[in-house]
């Protein structure tokens, strides 16, 4: 029975094998990756607003009302909303964006598009926190 030290050592010099070094690179991938995981995994969990399509109705070939609720996390903050309509094959045939005033915390908004052609839906793309000028 060989030793076991010397066929470790002849497979090391034979492969050219560093024993230990992937241990190094392990833990400083873990000290950058699993505090970035829990940062990313907060940030995202925790949006600024949240919004719910409540409605939408067609007025007439030029224009549609859509109601929604939007959520925010501080009611001070004016939120800038981007807001389309689509036709029947789903080509987008107005957009608008809708500023929602500070006030309070839950907030069921109501607005007009209007659309080049006639609309068959509408839809929130997103509502965020306007930028100070």
């Amino acid at each position: 029975m060989p030793d076991k030290n010397l066929q470790n050592e002849f497979l090391r010099e034979r492969y050219g094998a560093k024993p230990g070094r992937w241990k190094y690179v392990a833990v400083f991938i873990a000290i950058i990756a699993i505090p970035w995981l829990l940062w990313t995994a907060w940030v995202h969990s925790n949006p600024e607003s949240k919004t719910s399509l409540i409605s939408f109705e067609a007025i007439d070939d030029r224009s549609i009302s859509i109601t929604f609720a939007l959520i925010r996390k501080n009611p001070d903050t004016e939120f800038l909303c981007t807001l389309l309509a689509r036709d029947v094959e789903k080509n987008v045939v107005g957009e608008i964006d809708l500023l929602v005033p500070a006030g309070v915390k839950d907030q069921k908004v109501t607005a007009q598009i209007p659309t080049r052609l006639p609309a068959v839906n509408a839809g929130i793309v997103e509502c965020r926190p306007r930028q100070s000028d």
